[in-house]
């Protein structure tokens, strides 16, 4: 614990927060998101110049999403099982990559392959439902 008589309340509260190691990569995912967004860093040199791997900022962008469309969907970012039917998050996801294979600058072995990805995302979602409708038993 850090002496208040040592430091000034700001650097006695901004200390404390990144002592927390979950608090200071998050901030740091904060820092690289905004570098990238505003254009003072690519992508890649802003991983770099904020000693970030790549899997890690990814995760970051990842759960920020889901929370993103969760909100959008049900007002809250409570977890899926208890606001959002699952199949409604794989249909989505299923949308984003079918998007994503309509740009043109795409190769056409991946464009089969995203389409590919969006049928199987379909499928789990249509599968999802059926179980949840008792249509199909549980595995």
């Amino acid at each position: 614990m850090l002496d208040r008589n040592k430091h000034s309340e700001a650097s006695y509260i901004g200390e404390e927060f990144f002592a927390d190691r979950e608090k200071d990569r998050l901030h740091k995912c904060l820092v690289v998101e905004q570098a990238i967004s505003e254009g003072y860093f690519s992508f890649d040199d802003a991983l770099a110049s904020y000693e970030m791997d790549r899997e890690e900022y990814e995760q970051y962008i990842a759960k920020k999403s889901s929370d993103v469309i969760f909100f959008s969907i049900s007002g809250t970012t409570v977890p899926i099982e208890a606001k959002v039917p699952q199949p409604a998050y794989f249909e989505i996801f299923a949308k984003m990559v079918g998007n994503s294979s309509k740009t043109n600058d795409i190769d056409i072995k991946l464009e089969r392959k995203l389409k590919r990805i969006e049928r199987q995302l379909l499928g789990i979602s249509k599968e999802i439902g059926e179980v949840r409708s008792g249509r199909k038993e549980k595995a």
